[in-house]
């Protein structure tokens, strides 16, 4: 947290049973902000950072594969335990108007996507020319089970109708 940022605010809220711990640190007047939201597990299910103004302009310097590394980063660190299965969805990337790119992380295991286990993310460039992340959401259900590596079958639909023979009548 930014040093300039030297006012904070917490509360706690429940809903729908799940407890979440707000924490806010801003300027006096409220310019810039830092917030973070997280369950009461302490995993983190919400960011954003309103301490850099966007700049408007286009990011002409910097190549899609730099955005999604400065992303990917940042997703290491707020992930430590399950990053390695939060895999970057290539059709998710999109640049919302001229400074602002989002994207997707989605939860895999064993190559399949594991349901509303996810992560949008925002990455945004300031007026002095530098990334920051602008916004992050994440819906990881952390109590998920899985099962050892899976196997591969070959010929699925006819080892199916071996072990469920069926027969229209």
């Amino acid at each position: 947290v930014p040093d300039e940022l030297g006012e904070f605010e917490s509360n706690v809220s429940t809903y729908g049973g799940r407890t979440s711990y707000n924490f806010d640190w801003h300027t006096s007047d409220y310019e810039k902000s830092m917030s973070v939201t997280a369950d009461a597990n302490g995993n983190i299910t919400n960011y954003s950072n309103y301490s850099e103004k966007v700049s408007g302009k286009k990011l002409t310097g910097i190549s899609k594969s730099e955005i999604i590394a400065y992303a990917d980063a940042f997703i290491e660190k707020a992930f430590p335990e399950i990053y390695k299965t939060l895999i970057f969805i290539p059709e998710s990337y999109s640049a919302n108007g001229s400074s602002r790119y989002s994207f997707t992380y989605q939860r895999q295991m064993n190559g399949i996507p594991v349901k509303d286990n996810f992560v949008n993310i925002t990455v945004c460039i300031s007026e002095n020319d530098t990334l920051y992340i602008r916004n992050m959401s994440a819906n990881i259900d952390y109590k998920t089970e899985f099962m050892g590596s899976t196997e591969s079958i070959d010929n699925y639909v006819e080892k199916y109708k071996e072990a469920f023979p069926l027969e229209l009548v």
